[in-house]
């Protein structure tokens, strides 16, 4: 059983951890407003060039639309883990 109690998945477009993660792909995918789709985005966590701490992002795309790069995380909950990143991030 996972910690999490999700499903991972696998798909003509690859593997997903979740059934939720892979909705959330086919639905950026068909959005016209969402350029430059990208999965699973490592994204340092600090200034230093030694820092080791990352966060991995599920999606990483540009919304045309509000002009903005946008980082999506597909979460059932959020994880204390999750929320310490984010405000690191």
């Amino acid at each position: 059983m996972r910690k999490y109690k999700n499903k991972k998945v696998t798909t003509k477009y690859g593997k997903f951890d979740s059934i939720l993660e892979f909705e959330h792909y086919l639905a950026l995918k068909e959005r016209r407003d969402v350029l430059g789709l990208k999965r699973q985005v490592r994204i340092k966590l600090g200034k230093s060039k030694d820092c080791r701490v990352h966060y991995v992002a599920d999606f990483v795309y540009y919304d045309i639309y509000k002009n903005i790069t946008v980082v999506f995380d597909s979460k059932g909950y959020q994880t204390d883990v999750f929320k310490l990143k984010l405000k690191w991030l």
